[in-house]
């Protein structure tokens, strides 16, 4: 079955989220000051992990040429920017 998950992200860094295989991410904001990623899932498919990274505007990062950046997001009432890139399924 098909369905719209919501992941929270930290603020920064490589971080990795459990979620079905083959998951298509449909969107990146924050939400109550949080950086969430929504992505269309098919419920039935197994878990697998997916590596996201978060980085500052002006933060080194180690970004890798497959990453694809997926959203810009406002945190602290734009005080903080930071990117979102998907590292894809490992």
């Amino acid at each position: 079955m098909k369905t719209i998950y919501k992941y929270q992200l930290r603020s920064v860094g490589i971080q990795t989220v459990a979620m079905p295989k083959d998951a298509v991410i449909l969107s990146c904001q924050a939400q109550k000051g949080i950086p969430c990623v929504w992505a269309l899932v098919n419920t039935q498919n197994i878990n697998t992990i997916r590596a996201f990274q978060v980085t500052l505007t002006g933060s080194h990062a180690d970004i890798l040429p497959t990453s694809i950046h997926i959203g810009t997001v406002l945190l602290e009432e734009g005080n903080f920017v930071v990117h979102v890139f998907d590292e894809g399924e490992r």
